[in-house]
Order: C-alpha cells, then sequence, then structure tokens
C-alpha cells in the first residue's frame, strides 16, 4: 500500500467585491510564488510561505495591487488619495491582519459541540439497530 500526500496550493489574486458600498478586497495568495520561466532559473528564494496572502482593501477594482505592492511610495500615494483603504496580510492558516489589527486567529476558534437532545427523532443515529 503507497501513501500519497496531497498539497493544496492557492496562487494568484482574487478580487472580492461589494459593489453597493464601492468597495474591493484585492487578495494575492502566496505573493512570491515564482512561475514559468522565472521559476526554472529563480536563485533567490521565495520571501514568504505558500499559505501567505497579502492585499488591499480599496475602491478601484481594476487596482492592479501585485504590480505596486513591492513599491512603498506608490502604496503610500494611493493611501492618501482614498484608493486603498487598508492592506490586509497574514497567513490563512493561523492568523490574518487588516491595518496591523489582528482580525482572526487559529486558536480563537471555539470548535461546535455537539450536545444531544433527549427527545430527539427515531431517526436519530443513535436509535440505529445496524450500527
Amino acid at each position: 500500500m503507497s501513501s500519497t500526500k496531497r498539497t493544496f496550493r492557492r496562487f494568484d489574486q482574487s478580487t472580492l467585491s461589494d459593489s453597493k458600498n464601492g468597495i474591493y478586497a484585492i487578495i494575492i495568495f502566496d505573493p512570491d510564488e515564482k512561475s514559468g520561466f522565472k521559476s526554472l532559473f529563480s536563485w533567490k528564494s521565495k520571501e514568504t510561505n505558500s499559505d501567505y496572502v497579502e492585499g488591499v482593501i480599496c475602491t478601484d477594482p481594476n487596482l492592479d495591487y501585485k504590480l505596486i505592492r513591492n513599491d512603498p511610495n506608490k502604496v503610500e500615494k494611493l493611501k492618501q488619495e482614498g484608493v486603498i483603504l487598508h492592506t490586509i496580510h497574514g497567513s490563512w492558516l493561523f492568523e490574518m491582519f487588516i491595518d496591523q489589527e489582528r482580525i482572526w486567529k487559529l486558536e480563537d476558534i471555539v470548535p461546535y459541540k455537539v450536545v444531544p437532545k433527549d427527545d430527539a427523532l427515531l431517526s436519530d443515529s443513535r436509535f440505529w439497530e445496524d450500527l
């Protein structure tokens, strides 16, 4: 019997839109992923893990954050102009931040606990005779 390891890798850019309020979240998954020709001849190792995400909440749905993310002057200019409202970064496996404020942390999630009811339906698995 052989074991198989499955890996889920997500990279590229996604846009979430709230058209009613005119705001958009542009999120880059694994922003330092090298693909295509660059990945064959790249000597520089990745700066971030594959679960890292980075992005912005902005007012322009066509903003190409991938192009400007490494230029702090352009990012700051767009913030001053009100195009970029907030920055997003973190790991979708551990914790996420918006403007340095942690909005989600894995350890903060309380698992759902099943509480059986005394007056359960007859179709409840506790009453199955074949188990």
